[in-house]
């Protein structure tokens, strides 16, 4: 004998105001945002890096994160905002988890990357970035976010004497 599923409607299920209702539609929220999961991401990622070899195209990750670090769902809400709305169509946005995003971006170098990167930290406070390029950085997604959250964290050093110079 089959049980029906029966949709919870006790007051033990979450609300969508309450944090766990917030972890929950992060994922419909990831979608509608155009960000693809981290497992889809690595797929499409391989596929990319292997069209920039191919054809001797150039090829960019970008990798952004909070400053100070939170995984607090609130908080990417502007930069999910800022992907759906800023990149390209060819772009593919990604979540990394912890509130951590990071971007492919095809036909797009470094000069073009760092422009991306300045961008998006004078819209969106309290976000930090960083970017990679393929094949001078690294062959795999991974060894890309890597070289882009080392680049992060030099831009963040770079910039580190100038937050204290402005308190």
């Amino acid at each position: 004998m089959r049980i029906p599923f029966r949709r919870r409607t006790d007051s033990a299920a979450p609300r969508s105001d309450s944090p766990a209702g917030e972890y929950r539609d992060r994922p419909v929220r990831l979608r509608e945002a155009g960000c693809e999961p981290y497992w889809h991401l690595l797929y499409l990622a391989e596929a990319e890096c292997s069209r920039a070899e191919r054809y001797g195209r150039p090829l960019a990750l970008l990798v952004v994160e909070p400053w100070p670090a939170s995984d607090d769902p609130n908080e990417s809400r502007p930069v999910e905002d800022w992907l759906r709305q800023r990149l390209r169509k060819a772009d593919i946005p990604g979540y990394l988890g912890s509130g951590r995003y990071a971007v492919l971006l095809p036909e797009t170098g470094t000069n073009g990357a760092s422009r991306l990167c300045g961008r998006l930290r004078k819209e969106v406070p309290r976000m930090r970035t960083g970017f990679s390029s393929f094949p001078q950085d690294g062959l795999t997604l991974g060894d890309l976010v890597v070289a882009a959250r080392r680049d992060l964290r030099a831009s963040e050093e770079d910039a580190a004497p100038q937050r204290r110079a402005l308190n």
